[in-house]
């Protein structure tokens, strides 16, 4: 019985998690979309249309930061559920299913940690494109502008890959629990 107990729990942080990257999944893929590269930045209206994107994408990534670290605290949520599941009797140690569970559920953490982090490193690029834009009359500012508005694009396609994988790895662990 114990050991359906916490089973049972740490499905339900495993599917809580399994949403927010779900989540997460389409804003992320939503906000790449929008910080592709234009086509031409050095127009005023160009850059007027640019500072309006990067607002919204900005946005929307102050969610998706949310919805990753929530996903990481329901992963690790679920960890320290299984091991104290496994803690309450010898004869419920964790083995063979429920390691490989555990497995994925850490690396899953990992990887969401790592999304947090690349979203919040995205979100500081987009912030320093917008101080930069609010500045035209400064030496070579439009190009410093693109680099960060492309440095920016790049660590939020590491964010949604991150995000992925975390995502797949936690449907591996609900299999396994």
């Amino acid at each position: 019985m114990a050991g359906n107990i916490w089973k049972a729990q740490a499905l339900e942080r495993v599917t809580e998690a399994g949403c927010r990257f779900d989540s997460a999944r389409w804003r992320l893929l939503d906000a790449v979309a929008r910080l592709a590269p234009p086509a031409h930045v050095f127009a005023r209206g160009a850059r007027r249309g640019l500072r309006h994107r990067i607002r919204l994408v900005l946005g929307d990534l102050a969610g998706v930061s949310g919805e990753l670290a929530l996903a990481a605290s329901a992963v690790a949520a679920a960890e320290l559920v299984a091991l104290r599941g496994a803690a309450v009797s010898p004869m419920l140690s964790i083995h063979g299913r429920e390691r490989h569970a555990l497995g994925a559920l850490r690396s899953a953490r990992g990887l969401a940690e790592d999304a947090h982090g690349s979203v919040e490193r995205c979100r500081g690029h987009l912030r320093a494109a917008l101080y930069l834009l609010d500045h035209p009359g400064l030496p070579g500012v439009l190009g410093f502008v693109v680099a960060e508005r492309t440095a920016a694009h790049r660590v939020l396609e590491d964010a949604l890959a991150s995000a992925v994988e975390s995502e797949m790895l936690v449907i591996t662990a609900r299999q396994y629990i």
